[in-house]
């Protein structure tokens, strides 16, 4: 309520400092702020409004001059707002204004369509805007070697504009970027960043490419979408990823085999990621023995012709070989 000592100052002030409403009890012109007019007063003192209209540069109620009416008006514009979406100032308050004369309530009318908006019509709020993040890729499970494309997907929605966005995007180790359709500002440590900036109201989408390397191999991997805005929303697509196939796997040794000297079998293949092997070595059928290296050394101590043969194992495929 602004009807205490230099109102004009004190409007101009509150405009300037983004004020959306301003209740101000008092007269005026368009150019001149006042109090009200009291007795020894030099201002016109308040007239009947017939009076007042036929008076030149007559002081005239500029906000509410009915409280309760324009009231009314304000609950209809904050309901604008709020339901409709629509932050444009200048159309909130006509539609607001409309709504009002048309609620069928026992409004002055005059009141009502005299009711002034202050402010640069075009005006836009800046109201927060509501983020929402969600994603999908080609497969739900692929093979190590293999190349995954998934796409990230978020929404700005409910405010024109949402302001300097900051997508993150975290892959685990066994995963190499390759591309994306919109670069990242950043591609470091297993994690891409996009500064956005400031997004306009809408569905946006970003499709990544990624290698699945042939490291340590997890029951599933993890993609986690970050996006920062006034608080965090995040979103995981969690991908199964398989070795790729073993083929060809073939088995030589470096002989000839001499009684008590240590002989060295090596298993070869011609894919195959993560391999697993067991190796049988004929005087001891039952005790396979185990290694993660292709490569085995053993020694015969009793004459004879033995089978040797080894098998190789990953999560996808069991191959074995003589």
């Amino acid at each position: 309520m602004l009807s205490f000592y230099e109102p004009e100052r004190n409007v101009v002030s509150e405009v300037n400092k983004g004020a959306l409403l301003l209740t101000y009890s008092g007269h005026g012109t368009d150019i001149i702020w006042g109090q009200w007019a009291g007795v020894g007063d030099d201002k016109v003192r308040i007239f009947d409004l017939e009076q007042m209209e036929r008076l030149q540069n007559s002081w005239a109620p500029t906000a509410e001059g009915l409280p309760e009416v324009n009231t009314e008006i304000l609950t209809y514009l904050y309901q604008t707002i709020m339901d409709t979406d629509e932050y444009v100032l200048g159309s909130a308050v006509t539609t607001a204004r409309t709504r009002a004369i048309l609620s069928g309530n026992d409004y002055n009318i005059g009141v009502l369509e005299s009711f002034t908006y202050l402010g640069d019509p075009a005006l836009e709020l800046n109201v927060p805007a509501n983020i929402s993040l969600s994603g999908s890729s080609e497969v739900d499970e692929a093979k190590v070697g293999d190349i995954l494309q998934y796409t990230i997907v978020y929404t700005v929605a409910h405010a024109p504009k949402a302001w300097q966005l900051e997508l993150r995007n975290t892959f685990p180790e066994s995963v190499i970027f390759q591309s994306a359709s919109v670069k990242p500002d950043s591609a470091y440590d297993q994690t891409l960043i996009w500064n956005l900036g400031d997004v306009a109201a809408g569905t946006y989408s970003i499709d990544v490419s990624v290698l699945f390397a042939d490291y340590s191999l997890k029951p599933s991997e993890e993609f986690k979408y970050v996006i920062s805005y006034l608080e965090e929303e995040d979103f995981t697509l969690q991908i199964t990823i398989n070795d790729s196939n073993i083929e060809n796997l073939i088995l030589q040794s470096d002989g000839p085999t001499v009684l008590g000297e240590a002989t060295t079998f090596m298993a070869a293949t011609t894919s195959g990621s993560n391999i697993h092997y067991w190796w049988t070595f004929g005087d001891d059928p039952e005790q396979p023995s185990f290694t993660e290296s292709a490569i085995k050394q053993y020694t015969f101590t009793e004459r004879g012709t033995y089978t040797v043969s080894v098998r190789a194992t990953n999560n996808s495929t069991d191959q074995a070989g003589v």
